[in-house]
């Protein structure tokens, strides 16, 4: 009896393993140990597909197993339109790619402007990822000193044996106009069409006359 072991992961073929031939006698058992190095693969999701060769027949099997890697990944950033003198709010998702929970985990934001300066570096709270899981934080940063215009912003998400990973995203800042200006703004509107059609209906009338 023979048995291999065909390793398979999302994009295809990794590799294959074949044990030593054994014999077994009516009603016995054994177990076939194939071992096999991970060393140099990605973390993620494999299949591994066993065939057992034995007496001109063959039995297939597959189950699935993941490799962990101590990492957290920035997948994306996500905020809303961001406006002078408000709190803007990045919206940070994450992928852990551990076996285990990763504790004290936390984000560190910064800031740069048009000319790459570095202006505002702020740090998210801590928090625990479980294995495997995908989540989203948030981290926040007040634009109260910041004027209108293009800037960057760059996410390191740091957790407990101080390895990272991080993602940059470009963002706008934009003239937060208060709700009495853009009100007032539309009634001076409002009475410079009127006052327009008024004028044509005078002239109109006098043209009439």
């Amino acid at each position: 009896m023979t048995a291999k072991i065909t390793i398979i992961n999302p994009e295809g073929f990794v590799s294959s393993i074949n044990s030593d031939p054994i014999s077994l006698e009516t009603g016995e058992e054994a177990e076939i140990n194939i071992p096999w190095d991970s060393l140099g693969n990605q973390a993620g999701q494999y299949t591994a597909e066993a065939i057992v060769n034995y007496d001109g027949k063959e039995e297939k099997i597959q189950t699935l197993f993941k490799i962990g890697d101590i990492r957290i990944d920035v997948q994306n950033i996500l905020h809303d339109k961001i406006k002078k003198n408000s709190i803007a709010k990045f919206d940070v998702q994450l992928q852990s790619y551990w076996n285990k929970e990763i504790p004290d985990t936390y984000l560190i934001l910064t800031i740069y402007d048009k000319t790459n300066k570095e202006i505002a570096t702020v740090k998210g709270e801590n928090f625990p990822i479980l294995p495997w899981n995908t989540m989203t934080k948030q981290v926040f940063w007040d634009t109260k000193s910041a004027p209108k215009g293009a800037y960057k912003a760059n996410v390191t998400v740091i957790h407990s044996t101080g390895r990272s990973s991080e993602k940059q995203i470009e963002f706008q800042i934009y003239e937060n106009y208060p709700i009495m200006t853009i009100a007032l703004i539309i009634i001076i509107i409002l009475l410079l069409v009127l006052l327009y059609s008024n004028i044509k209906r005078i002239k109109k009338d006098e043209t009439n006359k």
